[in-house]
């Protein structure tokens, strides 16, 4: 084999790297998942679980609503305000991916860096309310755990340790709110 590569052996390198990584900038934002990205398509890997019936995870796009419904969740709450940031899906397109997917959907837009305790109290409600496994999203998975870990603190749900072990096996450390967790 000589030492050049073919135009085509590079392209249909590049695709297949596409379709299995998917790392697409857009913006600020950071998706990881597969499809095309390049055709709006990409789809989130991981969703993280902090307990049995809820998950979290960064920006969902509208294709990743029937992976959700497939893996058992039957709610989604969305937890990013619109237009947070270039590029990403209107609430109201998300919902009607929810929707047709079978999933009910729920919009409790946070801003990040104010989470308030109205709205850890609009959450719990929320969560109260769920007849079933929840996926929660925002641009990274981080305003959602905070929300659930003030929940289960406040509510008393679970030992602090538990929320904070839970949390950090998602991939999230919350050891900074862990003072406002006690204020309740």
């Amino acid at each position: 084999m000589s030492g050049k590569v073919s135009g085509q052996l590079v392209s249909e390198l590049a695709v297949r790297l596409a379709r299995a990584l998917i790392i697409c900038v857009n913006g600020k934002t950071l998706y990881l998942g597969q499809g095309n990205f390049w055709q709006g398509t990409t789809t989130v890997e991981t969703f993280r679980h902090l307990t049995s019936g809820l998950a979290v995870a960064a920006q969902l796009q509208p294709a990743d609503m029937a992976r959700a419904a497939a893996d058992g969740f039957t709610k989604v709450v969305n937890n990013r305000p619109d237009d947070e940031e270039a590029g990403q899906p209107h609430s109201s397109v998300m919902r009607d991916a929810a929707e047709a997917a079978g999933l009910e959907y729920e919009y409790l837009p946070v801003i990040a860096g104010n989470l308030t305790d109205d709205n850890v109290l609009e959450f719990d409600q929320l969560l109260r309310a769920s007849n079933g496994p929840v996926l929660m999203f925002c641009r990274s998975g981080t305003r959602c755990t905070h929300l659930w870990a003030l929940q289960q603190a406040w509510t008393r749900q679970q030992p602090l340790e538990c929320i904070v072990a839970a949390a950090a096996q998602a991939g999230y450390d919350i050891q900074a709110l862990i003072p406002r967790m006690h204020r309740r």
